[in-house]
C-alpha cells in the first residue's frame, strides 16, 4: 500500500506540525517513509524522520507535484508498507559498485545518492591545485593526465551515473536512480539522510521485495542505427548544434577542438565566470545549470547523452557519467528542445494517463527551461511527482530504442528525463 502526504509550509516548525496532524489519518502502518524536502527543510531532516515510527529517507528536491498544483516550498512524503531492505554503501565509485555487486538486490530498487558531494573548502582547494599541477603535463601526455584527473574527480567528488547503475543492470533487476545534484550547491551538500542520520558521500539503496512496474522517457526521438544517423537526429533536435572533437578519458574532459574549455567557450562568445568557485560553494551561490552542453554518442548503442558546460575556467572538466564507451566526436549544443513544453506534456501524458496511481520523477531543468509553463504538467491527470536532477533508469525490459540508452539497458541524460513508478 502507498500513500502521499504533503505540506506547503516552508518553515520547519510549521511543516512538522502540519505533517504530524496528517500522519494520524494514514490508514495503514508504514514500514518506510521517503521525505522529499524543498529549500531549507532538508537541513532539519532528523526532525522529519522523528515523525514516523519506521525507516525513513530524506532527500532534497526543487519542487513537487500534487493533484492540486505544483509546489516549490514545503515537502512531499511517500509512505508505504511494502517489504523492503534499506542499505547505505560508502567509498569510491569502484568500491561502492563492488559492494553493490556482492549485495542482495531487490526485484525493484531505488538509488539515492549525491552525484557530486563537497565535504569542505579545503578539499576543493586541494583538488583544484592537484588538477592544475596535473594539467601542466597535458601537452606531453594527455591520456595520462586525463586518466589521473578522472581518478581524482571520482575518488573525491563524483559518482558517475552509468557506473552506479551497472551492478543492478548486470543482475537483471529494475532500478530508478535519484542522482541528486541540487540547482544551488554549497559545502556539505546535498544532504541525504537515512533514519535521521546524514549519509554524507554514500549511496542509499532501497530494495523492494516485490517487483513494481516502472517506466522512463527522455522526451527525445528514438536513437539511430549508426553514429551518423544518431548525429543527424540530434542536430535536428537541439539549437546551435555543431560537431566538435573532444579529448576524454573516464569522466575527465580535456581539450575541445584542440582548446582547453575556457578558450573554447570564449571562442563561442560565452563569458567566463570571474568568481572564485570555492567561494561560490561557501555562499551557496554555485548554480549547477547551464544552457550549453556537450553531447556524446555511445559506441555500444549509438545512444546519446549530454553534459552541461558551466562557464568556470577549469582546465580539465568533469563529466557526470563515464565517457569511455563514447565516440570522441561530440556535439556542442544549446539545451533548448524543439517542440518546447508541448513535447514534455505529450511524453508525460503517455505514462500518467493510465488508470493506476503514478509517481513521477521529472528533471528539474524543465522548471528552468519552461518556467511558468510547467503548470501545464498538472493538466494531464491527477498524480504525484517530484522535480529532481535528471532521474536515470535501468531495466531488463527496455522496449523502445531510447535516445538516452547509452549502454545496454542503462538510460541516462542530463536534461529532460522522467521516471515513473506504478503504485498499484
Amino acid at each position: 500500500m502507498f500513500s502521499f502526504l504533503h505540506t506547503p509550509y516552508p518553515k520547519t516548525k510549521d511543516a512538522i506540525q502540519d505533517l504530524k496532524a496528517k500522519l494520524k489519518e494514514v490508514e495503514f502502518k508504514p514500514t518506510l517513509a521517503i521525505f522529499f524536502l524543498t529549500e531549507e527543510l532538508i537541513n532539519h531532516s532528523e526532525k522529519f524522520a522523528s515523525l514516523v515510527g519506521c525507516e525513513s529517507v530524506c532527500m532534497p528536491i526543487e519542487g513537487y507535484i500534487t493533484p492540486e498544483s505544483i509546489w516549490t516550498r514545503g515537502c512531499l512524503v511517500l509512505l508505504t508498507d511494502a517489504e523492503h531492505e534499506l542499505q547505505v554503501f560508502k567509498g569510491t565509485p569502484d568500491e561502492v559498485v563492488e559492494k553493490m555487486r556482492r549485495g542482495k538486490k531487490g526485484r525493484f530498487n531505488i538509488l539515492i545518492y549525491p552525484l557530486l558531494y563537497l565535504r569542505g573548502r579545503l578539499q576543493v582547494l586541494k583538488g583544484m591545485l592537484r588538477l592544475r599541477r596535473l594539467y601542466g603535463k597535458y601537452e606531453s601526455d594527455p591520456e595520462y593526465v586525463l586518466e589521473k584527473a578522472s581518478e581524482i574527480y571520482q575518488n573525491e567528488l563524483i559518482y558517475p551515473i552509468n557506473k552506479m547503475l551497472r551492478p543492478l543492470r548486470d543482475a537483471g533487476v529494475d532500478a530508478i536512480s535519484f542522482n541528486v545534484f541540487p540547482l544551488r550547491m554549497k559545502y556539505g551538500y546535498p544532504i541525504i539522510a537515512v533514519n535521521g542520520k546524514k549519509v554524507g558521500r554514500g549511496v542509499v539503496v532501497i530494495k523492494f521485495r516485490e517487483r513494481m512496474e516502472s517506466d522512463y522517457t527522455d522526451t527525445l526521438p528514438e536513437r539511430g542505427r549508426s553514429f551518423e544517423e544518431t548525429k543527424e537526429i540530434v542536430k535536428q533536435e537541439f539549437m546551435l548544434a555543431e560537431e566538435v572533437e573532444v579529448e576524454k578519458r573516464g569522466i575527465a574532459i580535456g581539450h575541445i577542438d584542440g582548446m582547453k574549455l575556457s578558450d573554447f567557450l570564449e571562442a563561442k562568445k560565452i563569458a567566463l565566470s570571474k568568481k572564485d568557485i570555492s567561494a561560490e560553494f561557501s555562499e551557496r551561490k554555485f548554480f549547477s545549470a547551464t544552457p550549453y552542453a556537450l553531447g556524446f554518442i555511445s559506441t555500444e548503442t549509438y545512444g546519446f547523452s549530454g553534459v552541461g558546460l558551466l562557464n568556470y575556467p577549469l582546465e580539465i572538466y568533469p563529466c557526470l557519467f563515464d565517457l569511455d564507451t563514447f565516440y570522441s566526436e561530440a556535439i556542442f549544443h544549446a539545451e533548448t528542445l524543439r517542440g518546447g513544453i508541448k513535447r514534455v506534456e505529450s511524453h508525460l501524458y503517455d505514462y500518467v494517463s493510465v488508470e493506476n496511481d503514478i509517481f513521477a520523477a521529472i528533471d528539474h531543468n524543465i522548471i528552468l527551461m519552461y518556467e511558468e509553463k510547467v503548470r501545464n504538467l498538472t493538466d494531464v491527470k491527477e498524480y504525484h511527482g517530484i522535480f529532481t536532477s535528471y532521474p536515470s533508469y535501468t531495466s531488463a525490459k527496455v522496449s523502445k530504442k531510447y535516445m538516452s540508452e547509452i549502454e545496454k539497458n542503462i538510460l541516462i541524460n542530463l536534461t529532460t528525463t522522467m521516471s515513473f513508478i506504478h503504485l498499484d
